[in-house]
């Protein structure tokens, strides 16, 4: 194997903002000489590793609906992703959010459509924004279907595997449809779903909950 030149180490370092940020030449040299010392989760260098991470492993993105996507009653969306672990999505009309619409996880791609309720047809302008991700170790994604286990005590509760979350997002929906209530609240490391207080949403059998914490 090639040893890493100094000029080599050089462009490394000034390659991309993600190798500026650890000084990636300056690294890779380090340990190639076998003096490298392994970092930990506080280093600057190793958070800013786990930032690239979780950056190569979601995608956001929005699709404006045409006469294409109407005549074939279907907007498929290549995420980009080699497979999408999990999704949130909303649709949009004139600039309101609509409930309803469906959306699937095909490998790396979702399919938005008309859901089965006739409540949501799938119309030109419409505009659908998405925010997906693969399966990663820095922050906790995954879906839960309710069961009789989750209605019988009124919530569903996450265990996201982090010490604590500080941030998430998540999405119910039904049938394929999106719902637009129901309540979340952060409890240390879990997240726990169920009714809201306007009894517009009640949890039921077979929805499906899709999150992402942080």
């Amino acid at each position: 194997m090639t040893k890493l030149s100094a000029i080599n180490k050089t462009h490394l370092n000034n390659s991309m903002k993600a190798a500026q940020d650890v000084s990636l030449g300056d690294l890779l040299a380090t340990m190639e000489s076998g003096s490298a010392t392994a970092l930990t989760t506080n280093d600057a260098q190793q958070v800013e590793i786990d930032a690239l991470q979780v950056a190569q492993s979601m995608v956001s993105g929005s699709q404006v609906v045409t006469a294409v996507h109407t005549n074939a009653s279907a907007v498929n969306i290549n995420t980009g992703l080699d497979a999408v672990k999990g999704y949130i999505s909303h649709i949009a009309r004139s600039g309101s959010l609509l409930p309803g619409g469906y959306a699937v996880n095909s490998s790396g791609s979702l399919v938005f459509g008309a859901d089965s309720t006739g409540s949501y047809v799938l119309t030109a302008n419409d505009v659908i924004s998405y925010f997906a991700w693969k399966n990663t170790s820095i922050v906790a994604t995954g879906s839960q279907a309710v069961t009789s286990v989750h209605t019988n005590g009124s919530a569903v509760t996450l265990n996201t595997s982090l010490g604590s979350v500080v941030g998430y997002m998540a999405q119910l929906s039904r049938s394929g449809s999106l719902l637009a209530n129901g309540y979340v609240v952060n409890s240390s490391g879990s997240l726990v779903f169920g009714a809201d207080s306007t009894g517009s949403y009640v949890l039921t059998v077979a929805d499906n909950i899709n999150y992402f914490a942080w």
